[in-house]
């Protein structure tokens, strides 16, 4: 009885077909779902565990006396690059399928702003996941299901933007990878502003407020980190610090931006 391709995904993923099979496989993707969303799923996984165990270096005593590692076949030829996100190949073999399945390829970032409303309540320095759109709150379960698209993020990987690749997977309700992409920037106002967002994203406001006020020393009107040290006063229970916070930023004049600010700050305190 012949394989049917579906069942060879795991032997693509695992570099067991032979340059043949690949290719057929890479041929087959663009008219099948189910391996499209599997071969998604799993490389999302695989980022994730990557960067979980990024910089756990094994201690030279150990090293020394280790056994050596078995022998395995080379990954295949889209295999993960610097065990942390997909090679070049893998990025033009997936982006194809994502054209194929709905008409046009995502930019690197530009999907970031692309929703007519945001499931982030903090602002990020990254200017592309910075425009203003009306914040709806993500509900329960929800942040975790929407991973950012693999194709983009594979792209901003491959330039080297960690801000990018950061801002994409807390936008995309993850924030523990998004904080683990952010340590490995060099200290900067901007990442501790959008290390502020991820903290406020998994209820850290005192680590969110502290974070903002570093920033702030160093970017004193930014209004990114003015917007994250207000929503961390606020959740702190600072309801007439955060109001004025609030205020300081509807003076601004950013549109969008300045008109929830005013409506926040009405709502924490409203004026007589």
């Amino acid at each position: 009885m012949s394989v049917r391709v579906c069942d060879q995904l795991e032997l693509y993923m695992d570099g067991e077909l032979d340059e043949a099979g690949e290719d057929a496989f890479r041929l087959h993707l663009p008219d099948c779902a189910s391996c499209q969303d599997r071969l998604q799923g799993v490389l999302h996984l695989e980022a994730m565990a990557a960067v979980a165990y990024a910089g756990h270096a094994v201690p030279a005593a150990t090293a020394a006396t280790a056994a050596p590692a078995p022998v395995r076949r080379a990954r295949p030829r889209w295999a993960l690059r610097s065990g942390a996100m997909l090679s070049a190949l893998a990025v033009a073999s997936i982006a194809a399928v994502v054209v194929l399945r709905v008409g046009t390829a995502p930019a690197e970032s530009g999907w970031m702003a692309a929703e007519a409303t945001r499931g982030l309540e903090a602002r990020l320095s990254y200017a592309p996941a910075d425009r203003h759109r009306p914040y709806v709150p993500m509900r329960g379960g929800e942040e975790t299901a929407h991973p950012p698209p693999l194709p983009a993020v594979a792209a901003l990987e491959e330039r080297g933007d960690l801000e990018g690749v950061a801002a994409a997977y807390l936008l995309g309700g993850d924030p523990r990878l998004a904080d683990a992409f952010l340590q490995r920037l060099p200290p900067s106002p901007q990442r501790e502003i959008d290390r502020a967002a991820v903290a406020l994203a998994m209820g850290e406001p005192e680590r969110a407020l502290q974070l903002a006020a570093s920033a702030l020393q160093a970017l004193p009107r930014s209004p990114q980190g003015m917007w994250n040290r207000a929503l961390a006063l606020r959740d702190l229970g600072r309801a007439e610090e955060a109001a004025d916070a609030f205020r300081q930023l509807a003076a601004l004049g950013e549109p969008g931006w300045s008109a929830e600010a005013a409506q926040r700050a009405d709502a924490l305190s409203p004026r007589k």
